[in-house]
This record gives C-alpha cells, structure tokens and sequence, in this order.
C-alpha cells in the first residue's frame, strides 16, 4: 500500500498518541515505523478491542499489532512453562481438580480437548481421535516420566483407556488397538511401550507394565503380517507404502529391541535380536526406496503401486523420520544415526528449505503463511472444532510429533541449538496460544482457562480462528514437557 504523506502524518500522530497513553512503555519490542500498516493491521486493531476488555491489554494489544515483527498476545502476562504444562495438562486428561484434594473427570460427550471418562478416548466422534488418541496417550506418558509423577488420576487414565478400548466396538479398529491402518496400529503400539516403561520403572506395577508391553508387540507383529507394498509396509491394507508408517514402525521396533534388551523382568535376548533385525531391515528398506534423502532431509509422502516417488515433505514426517533415527542411535548407542536425523531437523527448522517455520523461527504448518491460513475454504471461519474434514483435523497434531522429535533428539545429544529452538516454541505458546476454550485469553489459572491453540505466532488476523481441540493440546504439551527439566523426586498428585 502505497502512503501519501497525510497519511503518513496521521499514523504518526496515532503513535504518539498511543505512546502518551502508555503502548511502548513496556518490555515488548519497541514500535518501528518499518512496513506501514494495511488493512491487516486494521483488522488486528479491531480484534484487539474484541478480545481484550482491559485498556491497558487493549494498548498492549496493538503495539504488537503495530510491530510487524512480533506476534499476537493473547492474555497479558504469560505463565511460567511448568504452570502451564501441569494446568494444560489436567485440562487435557479432563480432570478439574477441587478442595481438599477432590476433583471430577469429565464426561461430556461432545468437549474437543479433554479426556472422556465414560469412552476412554479423546475429542469427538472423527476418526482421526482414534490414531490421535495414542499420540495423546504417549504424550500424557512423556509428561509423567518428565516430571516424575505418580498420581492415581493419571492411572486412571491409563487403566481405563485400556480396558474401554482394548477390545473396540467400532468397525475402524479391533481388538489390542489395531486396525486397517498401519499407522494407527503403529502409533498405539508406541503409546503402550511407553506406557510400560512407565509402570515398571516409575509406577512399579509390574503387572500393567507386562499387559502394556504385550500390546505394544502384539501391534508391532500386526504391522509385519500386513502385505507389503514396494517392500514397505503400507499406510492402510491395499493402499500404497508411506514414510510415515515405515518411520513408526523402525522407532517402534527400536525401542521395543532396547527394552527386550535391558536388564529387569522383561529381558528377552531372542526377542531384542528380532526387534533389532525388523529395525534395520525397515530402515534399509526406507533409504533405498528414496521416500528419504538422508544428505538432504528432504522426505517424501509417499509410493505410488507403481513404486514411483508422490508427494512432498510434511512437519510430522520430517519429524518422525528424524525420530526414528534418534531411537535406533539410542538403541544402539551410536551417534553416528544422531547426525544422520539432523539433516531432517535442519530441513524443519530452515524457512528457506521448507517454509515449516516462520520468520521469526516459530515451527508452523506451511500452510499458516497461505491467505486459507490452513483454514479449510470449505468450512466456517468461526467454528472449526470438529468440523472439518479429516485432513484438517490431522493437521493440527503434526506439530507435537516435531516437538517430540526434537525432544528427544536433544536429550540424546545435549545440542544446545535444538534446545534453544525448543524453547523458543515454548515461549511463543504460552505468550501466544493460550485460551479458556470459549474464545477469549487464557492464563493457565485453571484447567478451564488453559487450552492451547493452533497457531503460536502469528499476526493479529481474524481468519486465524481460536482452534483448540486434542489435537492442539497434545501439540503444545509435546513442546511444553519438552523444555522441562527431569526431576528426580516423586510428584504425587490426587
């Protein structure tokens, strides 16, 4: 937009104004005159008035607005990472605590983020919760290894999702958590490994950890009796090989080769050996079908059935081939398989090689850079939870498997770039996505007031809607547990 110089004097006059009323007068970045406002800008000074009710919020609001560097502030102050990882994370496993140590879990049938009581699944009634119920299973593990703690909400929690879904009344699934989806079965029998590692080594219930363990193979077996597609193993029975379900499989029979192989209860040599073959067999295979370029990082989607190369990079499966690659360097102990995932992290991280984060170096979809901002044209701007296709509801977890890449990543290797991008994450979400699930800004006081969204920077926009659903909230948590430093003492929660 071009500007004459009447419109330069009155824009000058509004900052001084604003600067009289107090915007700039505190530590957010200083306004520049830069890029001139558009009507984006206009739109973000409306949303400003919107959202917040408080003038002070309000001012605040449209500095960042006026400084086309930032990103938005959704709710004045921010919470420490910790507060709102244990608020966010009560919220997600759909626990409200009360007085004296009671609480209640929730049973609403139709809430986009928490945990149902009464099904023993998360989100609605989309297919996509099936596969993202797992991720959020293993996230809510990661979490409690994390931070040490042993809650009898949280058994709960693992107990109970078993037994509701161990034997599944929906034709998209059957009994021990597999299905038609190769994917799927893979991501539950992650979800069950981690589980078992957490009964045993935190929890010390030997007998959920043998049950949860037992899934977690009987899974893993499924996929290698699955027929085979251009040699890999396939995304659904009859449906071409893919990156992704591949990448699951090899951290899956890594991880299950490392636990076979530690000493403790379940040390099996014969079995490790087996997991360990699978691995490398899957892996060599992923390398010489050219879905991954292990100089580049580059990954595509997919084979066709004619085993030609089809479709481009995408965050989670960038991130779950890194994630595979840091699981057999784990299982192994060879870092040589670290320096082959980094090539995948840089490609995430990179704007000018993938357009996965954003100028300011915040992990975003590619899409959000797009006029749709990722928003489906074919679905309302103000009321997407639940809503859209599946692809869309897809979108909104890869994210959390980036995150849980590079958490791993990190405390494999102690690097301090991908610990410093982690942080960075965690900041721009508890700054910028936080919500208490009715559309207005959230400070992580509660549960109720701390749902994360979907975008964590972005430019004040009302396209961009507030979209908080499971699949958000596993995203942010996967980052927020991330940047948490272990502890080494007990928490006991109600």
């Amino acid at each position: 937009m071009h500007w004459t110089a009447i419109g330069l004097a009155v824009l000058g006059a509004l900052i001084l104004v604003l600067w009289a009323a107090g915007v700039g007068h505190t530590t957010v970045n200083p306004v520049t005159l830069g890029p001139q406002p558009d009507r984006a800008y206009w739109s973000a000074a409306r949303v400003c008035r919107r959202v917040f009710k408080d003038s002070q919020d309000q001012r605040r609001c449209l500095q960042l607005a006026l400084d086309p560097t930032s990103s938005t502030l959704l709710a004045g102050s921010a919470p420490s990472v910790r507060t709102a990882a244990k608020e966010g994370m009560y919220e997600l496993i759909g626990w409200t605590p009360g007085p004296g140590g009671t609480g209640s879990w929730n049973t609403n049938g139709k809430n986009e983020v928490r945990w149902n009581y009464n099904a023993g699944l998360w989100g609605g009634p989309e297919l996509s919760h099936w596969w993202q119920s797992a991720l959020v299973l293993r996230t809510v593990v990661r979490y409690l290894e994390r931070t040490n703690t042993v809650a009898p909400i949280y058994q709960t929690v693992l107990e109970r999702t078993y037994r509701l879904e161990v034997h599944h009344p929906l034709a998209i699934a059957s009994d021990y958590f597999v299905n038609s989806f190769g994917d799927d079965t893979a991501w539950w029998g992650l979800a069950w490994l981690e589980a078992s590692n957490y009964e045993l080594h935190y929890v010390h219930n030997l007998s959920d950890a043998r049950t949860f363990l037992w899934t977690a193979e009987y899974d893993a077996r499924w996929m290698q009796r699955m027929k085979k597609s251009c040699g890999g193993f396939t995304w659904e029975v009859g449906f071409p090989t893919n990156t992704v379900t591949n990448a699951e499989f090899i951290a899956l029979a890594a991880e299950l080769y490392a636990y076979r192989s530690a000493p403790g209860p379940f040390h099996d040599a014969a079995k490790a050996q087996a997991w360990l073959h699978a691995a490398r067999s899957d892996l060599g295979w992923l390398e010489r079908s050219g879905l991954i370029n292990m100089r580049t990082g580059r990954v595509s989607d997919h084979l066709t059935h004619s085993c030609h190369l089809a479709g481009g990079p995408l965050t989670y499966t960038e991130g779950q081939t890194a994630e595979a690659l840091v699981q057999m360097g784990n299982a192994l102990h060879q870092p040589s398989y670290y320096r082959q995932a980094e090539p995948f992290l840089n490609f995430i991280a990179t704007r000018h090689k993938s357009d996965m984060d954003t100028r300011g170096g915040i992990l975003q979809e590619p899409c959000e850079s797009y006029k749709s901002a990722c928003v489906p044209s074919s679905q309302p701007r103000s009321s997407l939870a639940g809503t859209p296709g599946e692809s869309w509801l897809d979108q909104l977890i890869y994210k959390g498997i980036v995150g849980q890449a590079l958490d791993d990543y990190v405390w494999a290797t102690g690097s301090s770039r991908y610990e410093a991008y982690l942080h960075r994450q965690a900041t721009a979400i508890v700054d910028n996505a936080i919500t208490d699930g009715r559309g207005r800004p959230g400070n992580c006081g509660s549960p109720t007031s701390c749902q994360f969204v979907f975008y964590w920077a972005w430019p004040l926009n009302p396209i961009r809607p507030l979209t908080a659903t499971t699949a958000t909230q596993m995203s942010a948590l996967a980052i927020l547990t991330g940047v948490l430093p272990s502890s080494s003492q007990t928490a006991t929660e109600p």
